[in-house]
C-alpha cells in the first residue's frame, strides 16, 4: 500500500467518524408520518432531531422513543401488559426490550375538570404503573424567562410565571412589585428582574 492510498484511508475513515458522531439524534415516533407531530416533537426535545415514523426503514438504531398520544383504552392496555394496533405492539416490544418511551399526551388529562375521581384516579394509577415500566410525559420545555409588561408585578403574576417553568420574571424598570409577589418568589426561587 503507497503513502497516498494510506492517507486516504485514514482521511476516510476520519470523515467518517465526524460524521457518525455529529449526526442528530435518531427518535422513532410510535405513528404514522405527520408534519404537525414532528413539529410538535422537534418543539418539545429542544434541538434538532432525526426523525423515523412507525413503519420506515433506519439504518441506525433510535435514542428515543415518543408516541405522539396515549388514550385511554390503549393506557389500560398497556398497563397490563395488552397490545392491539401496530403502533401499540411495537410499544409494547418496545417496552419488553428495554427501551423507554416518552409520551406527549396523555388523553386522560383533559378531563381533569369533569371526570368522576374514581375513574380519574383509575388513569392516575395507569400513569404510575406505566412510569415503572419506562414510560414517561414528555412534557414541553419550559421557558426560561417570562415577560411581564404591565407596571405592577403581582403574587398571581408570580405564581403564572412559577407555573410556565420560568425560573426569570423580566418587567420594565419602573414596574412596582407588590410585598407578597417578593415573598412568592422568594418561596418559588423565582427572580425578578426589572429591565433597565
Amino acid at each position: 500500500m503507497d503513502l497516498e492510498t494510506l492517507a486516504r484511508a485514514i482521511a476516510d475513515n476520519v470523515l467518517e467518524r465526524l460524521r457518525s458522531e455529529s449526526r442528530a439524534p435518531r427518535v422513532l415516533v410510535l405513528a404514522k408520518r405527520d408534519e404537525s407531530v414532528a413539529a410538535t416533537v422537534r418543539e418539545r426535545l429542544g434541538h434538532d432531531a432525526d426523525l423515523v415514523f412507525l413503519g420506515e426503514a433506519s439504518d441506525r438504531a433510535p435514542e428515543r422513543c415518543i408516541l405522539p398520544s396515549l388514550c385511554c383504552v390503549e393506557m389500560v392496555d398497556l398497563a397490563a401488559g395488552r397490545a392491539s394496533g401496530p403502533k401499540m405492539t411495537e410499544a409494547l416490544r418496545l417496552l419488553l426490550s428495554g427501551a423507554r418511551l416518552e409520551v406527549l399526551e396523555f388523553a386522560y388529562k383533559a378531563y381533569a375538570e369533569t371526570a368522576p375521581a374514581a375513574l380519574y384516579a383509575l388513569y392516575e394509577a395507569c400513569e404510575k404503573t406505566l412510569a415503572s415500566y419506562g414510560v414517561t410525559e414528555l412534557k414541553p420545555k419550559a421557558p426560561e424567562i417570562a415577560r411581564l409588561r404591565g407596571g405592577l408585578v403581582t403574587e398571581q403574576d408570580v405564581k403564572a410565571a412559577r407555573q410556565s417553568g420560568a425560573a426569570t420574571l423580566m418587567v420594565p424598570a419602573g414596574t412596582l412589585v407588590t410585598p407578597l409577589a417578593v415573598d412568592a418568589a422568594k418561596e418559588a426561587n423565582l427572580t425578578i428582574l426589572k429591565q433597565l
